[in-house]
């Protein structure tokens, strides 16, 4: 039963995750949008969106690519850090950039890869998460549990971002606050995880 996954540790992160870090990312759009209007610089500004999305398709390819070939030596919790670490990287960078004027200049075509990358890397790895604590029987109702809390991350720090985006260096700390939470909870996850599969390495089976 789907609540019955909310007493797994490893799966509160992952929704946390899916909150934080994706509804951090995704709202990346949405603060490129209101600063480059702001400094004119919409050149910049397609060329950081579009290299969002290209990094963000890629990371979902190569994401899962990774875990298949070698999710049995590094699981999709590891894995997981490492893309969640990705995000958190893009988002010091536009901290630096928001903290330093660099709004609309080519520095902010950067931080955007980083931040791609790790999401895409996320979404790639979080569906066989689910499937190996949860099993198939609920996979697309613990899946669609995922991609509601992204989805209300996304609508709203999208929406605090509405307030906050011209605020510059306060937007840079929003950012930098709850993709560190993300971070965080990836440790977690893991740590729980580990301990529930001491045998397995740590590693997440899909469940019979």
């Amino acid at each position: 039963a789907p609540m019955k996954m909310f007493s797994k540790v490893r799966f509160s992160m992952i929704c946390l995750l899916c909150f934080t870090t994706l509804g951090v990312s995704y709202s990346l759009e949405e603060l490129m949008t209101l600063l480059g209007l702001e400094a004119e610089a919409l050149p910049t500004l397609k060329g950081a969106e579009a290299t969002f999305w290209f990094a963000d398709v890629s990371g979902r390819f190569f994401g899962g690519l990774l875990l298949y070939f070698l999710g049995e030596k590094f699981n999709g919790y590891k894995w997981n850090i490492v893309w969640a670490t990705l995000v958190f990287i893009g988002t010091c960078g536009i901290f630096a950039i928001l903290s330093l004027d660099l709004n609309g200049s080519f520095w902010f075509m950067i931080p955007p890869i980083f931040v791609g990358l790790g999401c895409g890397g996320i979404w790639a790895v979080i569906p066989c998460l689910i499937l190996g604590d949860g099993g198939y029987k609920n996979l697309g109702t613990n899946v669609g549990i995922a991609i509601l809390f992204a989805g209300l991350g996304i609508c709203l720090f999208g929406f605090v971002l509405e307030l906050i985006g011209k605020l510059g260096i306060l937007a840079g700390i929003f950012f930098l606050f709850f993709s560190l939470i993300g971070l965080i909870s990836t440790f977690i996850a893991n740590s729980d995880n580990d301990k529930s599969n001491p045998k397995k390495g740590g590693a997440a089976a899909p469940a019979p």
